[in-house]
């Protein structure tokens, strides 16, 4: 009974320490009329995700069978997906099929208890954001102690802590909600770059400041007046320099953008740079062509009428919306010759798949991802993710449905991975 009660406090803590990551709620899930479309598969990776990451891992040993028999070792650089529900799961972004998730050894802390609740990635890292919970020995409470960085060079073999100056102070643990950690998440490798915000307390002036880093595998670098000019989130914090209210970015146009929301997309794809780059703002959807900043927004957009938006990803034709009710698409507008632009239209529209009843407005969803966004909705594999809160008698909720969903054009339906 000890150890069950101690998973639910950990939960709490846990989930008290995203509330501020994220600036986010969660919301019940499933509902019995899912089980009359399809049959739920059993889940390989389930829990509250706040990821899913694309990372290239260098050098992994790959066994061929020859037409003699004989087996031949090469190595290949693969690119995977990353996600995290507390522990770490990887699969071969191009294996197309239900699961074939694989856990990866998280890292080490002197912590009680260890919680990856967010993942990122650059072209040579791999970045895990660890909530650290202690337990009191007086009255068996769990408290969190902050949260940690770390980096991996080989897609989670081994781990050690980024260290960041703070008004030149090294330190490798932050206050609990004070580092939002985030990424591009660009499908070209050479684009990916990996940053943090970090808000505390100034040591000189005992203001609040927050900043912007660049991370390096164990380093940082303050790059919140570099990239001023394309952070749509900027602001002037109390010692009069410049702030940052980032949470999320994009590769485009030969610059790094940054916006306070959660959802920052462009169209780029492993054969071509993109040609818009997009962000939100509660259900509004800012683009551009140019990437031109006027007014610290783009000047297209348009309001979809969803609820607030945490996530984007697209498909050649729809640009998916990961949001606080359930999951959305936009279709593009079309050409002369009936061909999707990347001009969203003005508002949701229906799903020929289950994907509304899957992830629907019983759910946050806090991340999408689409894997090749030159391909059509129905040729594409995407995935969804799904949280809740709440008591699950309340509702007729089942915790074994939160975690991760897929769709795939093998299966045609959305299910469980």
């Amino acid at each position: 009974m000890k150890k069950n009660r101690t998973a639910f406090r950990i939960a709490a803590v846990v989930a008290g320490a995203l509330v501020s990551l994220l600036a986010s709620s969660c919301h019940d899930v499933i509902f019995d009329d899912i089980r009359k479309e399809v049959k739920l598969e059993d889940a390989q990776v389930s829990g509250s995700i706040n990821s899913i990451v694309r990372y290239l891992v260098k050098n992994v040993p790959v066994e061929t069978t020859n037409d003699d028999g004989t087996v031949t070792e090469s190595f290949e650089n693969i690119d995977y997906l990353f996600t995290q529900t507390g522990r770490i799961w990887k699969k071969d972004a191009s294996y197309e099929k239900p699961h074939g998730w694989s856990e990866v050894k998280k890292p080490e802390s002197d912590a009680d208890y260890k919680y990856v609740n967010k993942l990122a990635a650059d072209s040579d890292y791999l970045y895990a954001q660890l909530t650290l919970i202690n337990e009191d020995t007086d009255d068996e409470e769990l408290e969190s102690s902050g949260c940690q960085l770390f980096y991996s060079a080989d897609g989670g073999e081994s781990w050690n802590p980024v260290s960041v100056s703070l008004d030149g102070t090294d330190t490798d643990t932050f206050a609990s909600g004070s580092a939002v950690l985030f990424c591009t998440n660009a499908i070209k490798n050479e684009h990916r770059k990996a940053f943090v915000k970090i808000s505390y307390t100034s040591s000189s002036t005992s203001n609040t400041k927050t900043r912007l880093f660049e991370l390096n595998g164990g380093t940082a670098s303050d790059v919140t007046e570099t990239y001023a000019s394309t952070d749509l989130s900027s602001g002037t914090d109390d010692d009069d320099e410049k702030s940052t209210g980032a949470k999320s970015c994009a590769y485009f146009n030969g610059n790094y953008y940054f916006s306070s929301s959660l959802a920052m997309v462009t169209d780029e794809s492993a054969d071509a740079d993109a040609t818009y780059i997009y962000y939100s703002s509660g259900d509004i959807i800012y683009y551009s062509a140019d990437g031109t900043i006027s007014d610290g927004k783009f000047a297209d957009y348009v309001d979809v009428g969803c609820s607030t938006i945490y996530s984007m990803s697209l498909t050649k034709d729809y640009l998916y919306l990961g949001t606080a009710d359930g999951i959305e698409h936009v279709a593009f507008e079309k050409d002369e010759n009936d061909e999707p632009t990347r001009v969203p239209t003005s508002s949701t529209s229906d799903f020929s798949t289950n994907a509304a009843s899957a992830l629907s407005s019983y759910y946050e969803v806090n991340c999408v991802l689409a894997v090749d966004p030159t391909r059509s909705e129905s040729a594409n594999a995407i995935y969804g993710t799904s949280v809740f809160s709440g008591s699950p008698s309340s509702t007729g909720a089942s915790q074994s449905n939160v975690g991760l969903w897929a769709y795939f054009s093998s299966r045609g339906s959305w299910n469980l991975e």
